[in-house]
């Protein structure tokens, strides 16, 4: 036997072998693209939890979007804990140089994942392809929002709601 191998017993008599790689990224689904994130902010509360800033995540080949609430700055290492859960690990990370998206611990993660970051130039928004995608989904959650006569405090819950058809 390996060192490696899990002895699991199962409903018969008999015992399954399992193998798990020693290396945790790869246990790992990989989506097999480079994703961009970025920082949403609001300046009303959301009804969902109060949060007035949401993590913005979309993938740059198949333009797959998911939004999560943040509290604080610490919680952006959640959300993305959270989308690689979710969704699968990204080969890129794209970020703009805001202080929560360069800090140690989410270095740490990208390390911990073998995935790639990359931070765009300060004061170039272009680079960054979270900002265009962005954007689209603004303009359409205004209007969804003005057109239904949503309630500024329902921001978070239209804007998913935006993402999940865009999607």
């Amino acid at each position: 036997t390996t060192r490696f191998a899990k002895f699991v017993p199962q409903a018969g008599s008999h015992i399954k072998k399992i193998f798990q790689s020693p290396n945790p990224a790869a246990n790992v689904n990989r989506r097999n693209e480079a994703v961009a994130t970025d920082i949403i902010y609001s300046s009303t509360p959301a009804v969902d939890d109060g949060s007035i800033k949401a993590s913005y995540f979309v993938g740059r080949s198949s333009l797959f979007g998911e939004a999560y609430t943040l509290q604080s700055g610490k919680d952006f290492i959640r959300r993305l804990w959270d989308s690689i859960r979710n969704h699968g690990a990204m080969d890129k990370l794209i970020s703009d140089s805001d202080k929560i998206e360069i800090s140690k611990k989410v270095k740490d993660v990208l390390r911990y994942m073998f995935i790639e970051g990359w931070q765009s130039e300060p004061k170039f928004q272009h680079q960054n392809y979270a900002e265009r995608r962005y954007q689209t989904t603004k303009h359409n959650t205004q209007w969804l929002m003005n057109t239904f006569m949503v309630p500024a405090f329902g921001w978070f819950l239209a804007l998913t709601y935006v993402i999940y058809i865009m999607n």
